[in-house]
């Protein structure tokens, strides 16, 4: 497990223990019945727990991913995700649960996303996965959330790295949800980090940034090592490229 995983999943479920859920809207949807719901050949299904950090269900995973259901762990729900893909997948999630914080999670609220994971042979297949509010307590706070994953590696390059996106609820405010998702450096650096890449972007060498921020070269070497693990780039051109080519996608 990296830092990186270790970190994302304390912060959702520390988000997720504040989350409210919301009376549906709609008359149309009803209660989701995840052990009766009809799983296809490429399809599986989980539920997750995020305050107790553990997968309560399992259908299909073996079929699916290779994993058997009795093996697939919360760990798995993260760690599977390619590491390309990693940073906008947490990025987007983080966006959605901590604006529902603020405004109550929609019960028939549905978020779809596109994103590559692994098999247990170590091969990536495209998938979407389809999530939304399967239980709560008494009090409506979120107990557990369903997602349906399927192959969609039809569709095109299983490769690619695209990873799209989109919240299905007749309670939110697209303009106001993409506040929380705007894809810019500083929602994912410290405010220093959102200070060197600007400086960087901006042609700087480490030396003239260190100069221009009062610090040892040194330390801006160590943080620009620590931004590149963050976005998992592997050279400080294709870090300061990132946020142009890796735009997660609404449909």
């Amino acid at each position: 497990m990296t830092n990186q995983d270790f970190n994302f999943k304390s912060e959702i479920s520390e988000i997720s223990s504040k989350l409210r859920v919301k009376k549906e809207i709609s008359q149309e949807r009803k209660r989701f019945n995840y052990k009766k719901y009809p799983l296809i050949h490429n399809q599986a299904m989980y539920i997750l727990s995020l305050s107790k950090k553990e997968v309560t269900y399992s259908k299909n995973i073996e079929q699916l991913l290779g994993f058997r259901d009795c093996d697939f762990t919360y760990d798995h729900v993260f760690s599977l995700i390619h590491p390309e893909d990693y940073p906008i997948v947490e990025h987007i999630v983080k966006g959605v649960l901590t604006y529902s914080t603020a405004r109550g999670i929609p019960k028939d609220g549905i978020l779809y996303l596109t994103y590559r994971m692994r098999k247990l042979d170590g091969s990536y297949i495209k998938i979407q996965r389809t999530s939304g509010v399967c239980r709560m307590n008494r009090n409506r706070a979120l107990v557990g959330n369903y997602s349906i994953l399927q192959d969609i590696s039809y569709m095109g390059d299983s490769s690619s790295s695209a990873v799209r996106w989109r919240w299905d609820s007749p309670y939110t405010s697209h303009d106001a949800l993409s506040e929380y998702l705007e894809f810019k450096p500083a929602n994912f650096f410290s405010t220093r980090q959102d200070e060197i890449y600007t400086l960087l972007k901006q042609g700087l060498s480490d030396a003239e940034i260190a100069e221009e921020m009062n610090v040892m070269p040194s330390t801006i070497k160590t943080q620009k090592k620590r931004m590149k693990t963050k976005l998992n780039c592997s050279s400080t051109k294709e870090m300061l490229q990132y946020f142009e080519s890796n735009f997660p996608k609404r449909e």
